[in-house]
């Protein structure tokens, strides 16, 4: 089951990132500006944020499974539709569909990625942060199969066949999936509430952290070239190298995604994020470098370094992030039941892309007003260090309430009762009926309720 969501996070990942090496150039060629082909990528994100909270909450009505599946189906068919359009002619039919086909595939997207985080909370309950570091390892290898094989297929067949081959693996995605995920039958579930999430102050702290992660996972986006260009690098001019810096932050992210797993499993999620977030912004404030180093201009070695120290702080703020989310839900008086995983799930996911969305546009704005690209890096590493010293004293202020209740204050479930109907709400739930199949392998936990020690 965790092979065959990492399969698709992996497919999808490529999926997003197949155009990067030669949209940009084709869309020219079609009149299309710089901003048009951005709007483009970024309706993608916006999409995402406002849809994946919807379908969070219609899971429980419409099935996991159902919506998991045709979720992959229509993004996959997406893919293979947009390899259409460079066959048409005017700058305004082919940016219309381009926004039409990416957006309709955005909701596909939001579909299996809000089912697909519910799936692991449900399947794999307080060992959630773990199975997170291997989906995040699928995640490394899409961000870097997918430009390579884009730039490759593109050179090979045209503007076409990339589209055909992302979009026959997120097929391929959809049919594995209907013999490897386990039926949830969501029965007489009740939708979570989106109120009752954001009412859940640890849910917000850990949501700012992740809007810091996620924002640092592509602000350097828009001028990574330029400032190789500007620190004088032997090679700026040439993209592959620009390719292969994304890429030793992607195998770092890859490398240390388990490790982040393992160990906020065994220590605290918290401080796992904590300590992400800090090095993300030790990333971008050596990636100028900033003045406070004095290490004068930007060398190939400096750079590589910030994207190594960028790729480990990804993969630990990232890992414990849904886990986090799912117990300070449940902790804050959440229902233990699939309804509240969903919610949080699309919720997540929604923070995921508004961070993704904010990114850029962050570095483009700093870009803009300062027109220097080391200072617009050392001011996000600043407010990123900033945002995540706020978060963490609000982490330990929160902590001391729990710890050092007002009178009359009980908090609803404890982390360790939480945990321990976890474990064993897992092992008394699943049930395999022998063979592989669609339907020969089944998870119930419709009508499961739940009560705590008190």
């Amino acid at each position: 089951m965790l092979f065959g969501i990492c399969y698709v996070n992996l497919a999808s990942n490529a999926c997003f990132s197949v155009l990067a090496s030669f949209f940009d150039k084709v869309s020219e060629d079609h009149g299309a500006s710089k901003s048009e082909v951005g709007f483009i990528f970024a309706i993608f994100a916006g999409i995402n944020v406002i849809v994946s909270p919807i379908f969070g909450y219609l899971i429980p009505i419409i099935g996991i499974n159902f919506m998991f599946i045709s979720g992959m189906t229509l993004a996959g068919g997406c893919a293979l539709l947009f390899s259409c359009v460079d066959l048409l002619h005017g700058r305004l039919m082919y940016i219309t569909f381009c926004i039409i086909i990416r957006s309709v595939q955005a909701i596909g997207c939001s579909m299996y990625f809000t089912t697909a985080m519910t799936i692991l909370s449900v399947t794999w309950g307080q060992r959630l942060s773990l199975a997170m570091g291997f989906y995040e390892i699928s995640t490394g290898l899409g961000m870097i199969i997918g430009p390579l094989l884009g730039g490759w297929l593109y050179s090979v067949g045209g503007f076409a066949l990339p589209f055909y081959v992302v979009g026959g693996m997120m097929l391929f995605g959809a049919i594995l999936n209907l013999f490897l995920v386990p039926t949830i039958e969501t029965g007489e579930v009740e939708s979570g509430s989106i109120i009752d999430v954001l009412k859940s102050p640890g849910v917000l702290i850990t949501s700012l952290m992740q809007l810091v992660t996620w924002s640092g996972m592509d602000f350097n986006i828009p001028f990574l070239e330029p400032l190789l260009a500007q620190s004088g690098v032997s090679g700026a001019s040439n993209e592959v190298l620009v390719g292969i810096l994304f890429m030793i932050m992607a195998v770092a992210y890859i490398v240390i995604s388990p490790i982040a797993g393992l160990l906020s499993d065994k220590y605290d999620t918290k401080a796992t994020m904590v300590f992400g977030n800090i090095c993300i912004a030790i990333s971008y404030a050596l990636l100028g470098p900033a003045d406070c180093f004095k290490m004068g201009n930007a060398t190939l070695t400096t750079i590589i370094i910030s994207m190594v120290i960028l790729g480990v702080g990804l993969a630990a703020a990232i890992v414990p992030s849904m886990a986090d989310m799912v117990v300070e839900a449940k902790r804050s008086g959440m229902s233990d039941t699939i309804g509240t995983e969903a919610i949080v799930g699309g919720y997540f996911n929604s923070i995921v892309f508004l961070g993704e969305f904010l990114g850029p546009v962050i570095g483009g704005c700093l870009i803009d007003k300062y027109n220097n690209i080391i200072t617009a890096t050392s001011i996000f590493g600043f407010g990123a260090l900033v945002v995540t010293i706020f978060a963490m004293i609000c982490y330990l202020g929160l902590h001391l309430y729990r710890r050092f209740p007002c009178p009359g204050y009980r908090e609803e479930y404890s982390e360790e009762e939480i945990s321990s109907h976890l474990s064993n709400s897992m092992a008394s739930t699943l049930a395999k009926s022998g063979t592989f199949g669609p339907r020969q392998y089944s998870l119930s936990i419709s009508m499961h309720t739940t009560a705590y020690p008190q």
